[in-house]
Order: structure tokens, then sequence, then C-alpha cells
């Protein structure tokens, strides 16, 4: 259903651009205006040629710009941008302010002056000069100032990413396009279409439509916008191919995996035959524009392939074009794609610095879009950096300005969208085909063309729709990243980065859970088996292996110590580094039993080993102190968690005492009355009280 709404448009916009073969009837009965009009598209700088020419009469002739040639200077404006002679185009604006114009010339004027601000990313001047239009609008009806003023309209809104406001434009200047037969705006039309589904990811689409322009391109014999077409084609194949491998990488069967991959090799000859097309006609006709893209996809495919020199170099030839013709936009995607290339390599620093550069310029010009980029890659390159605290801050203002955006996107309505089109579209259109004499007033025609405009509505609205759906999918797939980036980091925030064991900090975070559930199971049955087994390790003389061998070949002994305990894990316990060489461990569901026989494993693998490092060897034993938790069975809550750990602790340093390479527990339940109590039980001087004979101190026999 989608591809025949999406061809049914297609046919509509084909009739309504193949009513225009020679001269636009926009010309109004203007001669010079038609005369120039006649080379738009086979040879626009003639075309540009004869407005200048036709303009400079006028200037002389007239103290004040009239409407006929305020309309020649929108015209020459537009076709000075299409051609790429942005300065020149620049200039002609300028030129506007210098003298005065009439009353129904000033809205033409302030049209044209709002196009050159939108050109130089001057939004908000360009937004300023567009109100004082529709101020005009409100008293005068004007349907070819409408259809050039909705036209920028959707370019402004476009560019601010606000693609549901952007589209009602867009709508709106194609309809009176179709009446006047306007192509230029008709393909200016279609053009931001493209742009708007490439940005909402609707490559399939975009791709559709963009044959379209290819096709209307080449009918009309027109060069820049056949380079247009090759560009648009260059890159949505090229994320068309980024779609399929990305798609290949999360698919097991190795079929469908062949399958994406082969889509995503095609796509990709695909976007290298457009891209060869736009630098060889882009170079012959001067679309300098597409050749910077061109270029720009040239610097993709060495980030890809990692080859630095490479995209250094592309990125300075495309910067000289960009600083040449006073183009911002291309030259900031260029720095971006650098500090993208300096990541990649390492260069963390180089990479911020050129990101930095990039952000200025989208910062300069207001690209909502790209700035968010900027945020995003912000974040890869601190991630990649190791500084995780400034990538999760980055990534959380990405993703909360993404979330921004699209929500400022949803501000209008569906059923606004059929109040303005359903009844007054379809009527004013079909009556304007019903009286084209182009069309001979076939009923067969008839019959085609209002169900051309009647489906081209719907697939106006199907497009909204299609928004609405990706405007969902991105929320949930910013928030899955974000999600996904949060809990990577809390992973990495929680590692040891030396020994990759968990941390102090994630045993912070566990230990209030550990403890209610276990004291829980406890209440319940206080001869329970599935008590905490608790042990605190220390490495014996770690200083001097430091000191004897360096702090290199300490790091891997600690490194080495942690395999240990890892190795004599069961499943579902978890071992941490406390600081320093002291590690502890906690054993689930266990008696003490099973943790003097975990002590046991520990001590016997380290006295039977020894660690090889480089030429060095080295005998590594360890002392531990070790305990059930809750402390006392019969009474759980006797004895808190930090109460626990403090005891456990003393019970280390009472294996150290005892001479190192062996294990201390005391058991509490079987005290003397004397000394079961509190306030003894974590006294300094406990351990001390206790005789090294005695039934209440278990003592292991070191090796």
């Amino acid at each position: 259903m989608k591809t025949l709404v999406n061809t049914c448009i297609l046919v509509a916009l084909w009739l309504s651009i193949s009513c225009q073969v020679s001269a636009e009837s926009e010309t109004n009965d203007d001669s010079q205006l038609s005369e120039a009009l006649t080379y738009q598209h086979v040879n626009p700088r003639r075309a540009i040629q004869l407005l200048e020419q036709a303009i400079a009469t006028a200037s002389q002739q007239d103290q004040f710009i009239g409407e006929p040639e305020a309309i020649k200077r929108l015209w020459l404006i537009y076709l000075l941008y299409k051609v790429g002679l942005e300065q020149q185009a620049e200039k002609y604006g300028v030129q506007l302010s210098s003298r005065e114009a009439t009353s129904k010339a000033k809205p033409w004027v302030n049209l044209a002056e709002a196009v050159v601000e939108l050109n130089k990313q001057e939004i908000n001047n360009a937004q300023r000069l567009l109100d004082k239009v529709a101020l005009y609008l409100d008293e005068h009806n004007n349907e070819r100032l409408t259809m050039w003023h909705s036209l920028s309209l959707g370019a402004i809104e476009s560019r601010g990413s606000q693609y549901e406001k952007a589209l009602i434009h867009l709508n709106q200047a194609e309809k009176l396009a179709s009446e006047f037969k306007n192509a230029l705006v008709l393909m200016n039309v279609l053009s931001q279409q493209i742009n708007i589904e490439y940005y909402m990811r609707q490559y399939s689409k975009a791709l559709e439509h963009n044959e379209n322009f290819l096709k209307q391109s080449k009918r009309l014999q027109d060069e820049f916008y056949e380079v247009f077409a090759y560009s648009n084609a260059m890159n949505i194949h090229y994320m068309l191919a980024l779609q399929a491998e990305q798609a290949a990488a999360e698919i097991i069967d190795e079929s469908l995996q062949k399958t994406k991959l082969q889509t995503a090799e095609r796509h990709r000859k695909l976007s290298e035959k457009y891209r060869d097309l736009v630098l060889t006609v882009g170079e012959e006709v001067g679309a300098f524009k597409p050749r910077m893209r061109a270029l720009i996809q040239l610097q993709n495919q060495f980030i890809r392939d990692e080859n630095l020199d490479q995209v250094k170099a592309l990125v300075a030839k495309t910067i000289e074009i960009a600083d040449e013709q006073g183009v911002l936009y291309e030259k900031g995607v260029s720095l971006n794609n650098l500090a993208i290339a300096y990541r990649t390599a390492g260069l963390y620093q180089e990479a911020l610095e050129a990101l930095a550069e990039a952000d200025k310029i989208y910062q300069t010009i207001q690209h909502p879009q790209s700035m968010l980029w900027a945020l995003e890659d912000y974040s890869i390159i601190y991630e990649l950096a190791g500084d995780h605290e400034n990538a999760l801050n980055y990534y959380k203002q990405y993703h909360q300005k993404s979330l921004e955006l699209i929500q400022e996107t949803n501000s209008e309505r569906v059923l606004e969208l059929q109040e303005i089109f359903e009844a007054e579209k379809s009527r004013q259109e079909i009556q304007r085909l019903n009286q084209d004499n182009t069309l001979k007033a076939s009923e067969l025609k008839a019959q085609q063309l209002q169900t051309a405009v009647f489906v081209g509505l719907g697939l106006f609205l199907a497009t909204v729709l299609i928004f609405f759906y990706s405007r969902n999918k991105l929320i949930t797939e910013k928030n899955t990243k974000l999600d996904q980036l949060n809990a990577k980091l809390q992973e990495q925030a929680f590692r040891d980065p030396l020994t990759k064991l968990q941390n102090r900090r994630f045993l912070k975070e566990i230990q209030p859970r550990m403890e209610s559930s276990v004291i829980r199971r406890v209440h319940k049955d206080s001869d329970s088996k599935q008590k905490l087994g608790i042990v605190i390790l220390d490495i014996d003389h770690f200083k001097n292996i430091n000191d004897q061998f360096g702090h290199d070949i300490g790091d891997t002994v600690i490194k080495n110590f942690a395999d240990i305990l890892t190795t004599n894990l069961r499943e579902g316990d978890i071992a941490i580094r406390w600081g320093g060489e002291e590690f502890f461990v906690t054993l689930f569901d266990t008696d003490i039993l099973g943790v003097e026989t975990f002590c046991q494993r520990i001590m016997q693998t380290c006295n039977q080993e020894t660690m090889k490092i480089d030429e060095h060897e080295i005998k590594v034993t360890a002392s531990l102190g070790y305990a059930l938790f809750p402390l006392i069975s019969d009474n759980p809550d006797w004895f808190n968690w930090n109460e626990a750990m403090r005891l456990i602790d003393t019970y280390l340093y009472a294996a150290k005492k005892e001479g190192r390479n062996c294990s201390v527990t005391v058991d509490l339940e079987a005290l003397d009355d004397s000394l079961r109590s509190k306030q003894v039980i974590l006294s300094a001087d406990f351990i001390d009280k206790i005789s090294t004979t005695s039934s209440y101190k278990k003592l292991t026999i070191r090796y």
C-alpha cells in the first residue's frame, strides 16, 4: 500500500512538472523574465546573464524598485544559488536595501532578502523578513507571492528539523507551483522532501523520490539538478549500506547475514558510482556543493579504512573549496569527520580540538541536527579516552536535546492537516486540472489526475503519520542508547581497571540488598545453610615485592592473584578488589565449612604455585580473615553490616600477627558469657583476650 501511495504521488509531481516545458507562466507577461527563464534549465548561466542585464536597465531607469524588477531579482538570486555563485547572490541581496521599493515590490524584496539570509544560515533574520511578507499577505491576496513564501517557510522549518511544519508549507508551495507551472519551485519542494525523509532515516522513500527528481532533471535537461540528484543518491545509498551492515551484525542466521551483507555491498557500489558522477559531472558544470558532498563521502570511506592521512588531505581540500565559496556547513562536517578520524586513531586531544571547531560552526549556523551530532561525538571521544564522567554528561545533553527537538516537531495534529488539505486542495486542484487547456479536458485524464491528487493527499498524511512513527522510534532508540551507555559507564565505574574485578563502589551498591536478603532468610530459619560467607584477604609482604621488582611487576602480581580468586569461586560468588593488595570475597548460600574450604583452596594454590613474571619467579602468599553473616544466627540483627566488616578485618590482622599465610575466624556463638558482649567483641583487644589454644578461635595452620 505504501509503495502504491508513493508511486501515485510521483505521478502527480511528474504531471505537475510536465506542465512546464518551455517558459514559466510565473513570468506574468514580463517578456524579459520570460526570455531569461527559457534558459533556466538548459543554460542557467545564460538565464542569469539576461536577468542581470534586465535588472541593470531597470536600476538605471527607475528610482524605485518596482514589482517586476523585484521578481526578477528573486529569480536571479535563486539561480545564482543553484549554480553555486553564493557571493554574487549575496551582493544582489545587499543591493536590495540600497534603493526604495514600491509597496507592491516591498514583499518581493523582503522575500529575496530572506532567501539570502536563509542561505547564509541567518535563520532568525530570514524569519523576520518572512514575517513581513506574511503581514502583507494578510491584507493582499497574491498567490504567486504565497507560493514563494511557503517554499521559504518550508526551508526554514526543515533546517530547524521542524519536519511536520515544513511539510505543511511545502505542500502549499507545491499546490500553487503546479497551478503556475513553476518547475523551479516544484523541484525545490521535491528536493526538500527528499532531505526531510533522509533526516528521518526513511532512506528507501528518499531514494524513490530522488529517482523521480533525477528523471525530471534529465527531462528538463538541467545538469545542475542532475548533479544534485547524483549527490542525493550517493548519500542515500551510503546510508542504506550502513543500515544493512548494522542489521547483518545483529543477525545470527548465516544465510540471512550473508544476504544483508550482499545488500550492503550493492548499495556501497551504487554510492561509489554516483560519487564518481558527482565529481566528474559536478566539475564540468561547476556544481561545487555536490562536489564537496562527494569529497565528504570520500572522507567517510577513508575513515572507515582508518587512513588518517587521506582523511586529512580530503578535509583540507574540502575546506579550501568551502572557504573560497564562503560555505560553512560543509566545512563544519569536514572538521567533524576529521575529529572522527583522529578519534579512530586514538588521538583524542586532536579529535576534541577538531570537533570544537566543527561545533563552533554548527552553533554559528544554528543547525540543530549537527549540534546534536557534535554532542554525541563529544560523548564517544570522552568515553574512549576513559573520561566517563564527561562522556555521560555529554550523552545526557545529547539525549535531552534530541528529545526536545523531537517533541517540538509534534506541535501540529493530523486532524489539522486533514482540515487544511482534504477539502481545499482536492477542490481547487481538480477544478484547475479540469480547466487546464494542455490536458484537453479528457475524461480519462481528468479521472487519472483526480486520483493522483487524492493519493497525493494520502501520501502527505501518510508521511506525517510515518514521521510520528519515526519520532516515537527515535525516542525509543535514544532512551535505549542512553540506558545502554549508562549501564556501560556504570559497569566501568564498578570495575577495577587493573584486575577487572568489581570494586569497593560496587560492594557499596549491592550491600543493602545482600544484607536485608540474608537477614530475612535467617529470621525465617536460624539453622539455614543459606548464609553469606565473607572473606577479606591481603597479599603478604606486597610492599617488598614492589620495592624489589618494581610497580609493573607488582601490578602483574595483583592481576595474577585476582585470577586465583576467580578460578576458585563458584558461579554467582563475587571477588572484589578492596584497594591496593587487599581483596574482598562474598560467598552466597553457604555455611562455615564452605567458607573454610574456599580459604584453604586459596592458600593451597598460593603455596603450591610460583608466579613466573618476565624472568622472575615470585612466591606469593596471603592472609585471610573470614566469617559468616549474620554473625549470630539466633540474633541476626545483633551486628549490622559495618560492625561485621570491622570484626572480620580484625581477624585478617590477627592472621598477619600469627605470621601470615593463614586464615582466622572466631566462633562467636561458642563464646563464654563473659566474652559474649558486643562491647567486648568490637573492642580493639578482642583477639588478645582469647587464648590461641582456645576452642573459640579457629586458626588454620600455615603451610
